[in-house]
């Protein structure tokens, strides 16, 4: 919560110190969704049943566009994949590398927490329990905004989040290990600038 608080502290610092001659509006929302892929790898013993990787995410995001060629967001992400979902909570600095026509090209990074859930067991049992774990979730990104007009515009990128979630399993004496520790995100949708 602290982080947080400190995030948003610091967007409002930087709308505070935001030029007033900028082309760009100050706030933007948007909305998006893709195709998701988690890395699993698997330690120890056989499992009961495939995990699968790939999925499809959704996230809002709510930021400031600070001088010509920098955003700044907060981020809220849910990943689904068959068995498990990710609940990310990131801000995100971006940098437009050229702005000077309706296609704007960008990069970012991404800094936040990511909790992952089992939605349902890794291995088949008759007793089924919710197992969760968190993670610091790194990342960068890399993308092409479309302005339709002033306001509201399209946007394509792709995001590579680095984290650290492992689930241990004990089972008739045996222990294994599944990893989940890269993302993979291909993701469209809609910005509006206010």
């Amino acid at each position: 919560m602290k982080k947080i608080l400190t995030t948003i502290s610091t967007l409002a610092l930087l709308s505070s110190l935001h030029a007033n001659e900028s082309n760009t509006k100050d706030y933007f929302i948007s909305v998006g969704g893709g195709y998701s892929h988690l890395s699993i790898s698997k330690d120890g013993a056989t499992y009961t049943k495939d995990l699968n990787s790939n999925g499809y995410n959704g996230v809002i995001s709510a930021g400031l566009n600070a001088f010509d060629s920098l955003a700044f967001a907060l981020n809220y992400q849910r990943v689904q994949l068959n068995d498990i979902h990710l609940d990310n909570v990131y801000v995100e600095a971006n940098y437009n590398i050229y702005n000077k026509s309706e296609f704007t090209p960008f990069v970012g990074i991404q800094a936040g927490y990511s909790t992952l859930t089992w939605d349902k067991s890794p291995i088949v049992t008759v007793v089924q329990k919710s197992v969760s774990s968190g993670s610091f979730l790194g990342g960068v990104n890399a993308g092409i905004n479309y302005a339709i007009n002033d306001s509201f515009s399209i946007f394509a990128l792709y995001q590579l989040q680095v984290m650290n979630h492992k689930t241990d399993i004990r089972q008739s004496g045996i222990s294994s290990t599944i990893d989940n520790s890269i993302g993979s995100n291909v993701n469209g949708g809609f910005k509006y600038s206010f």
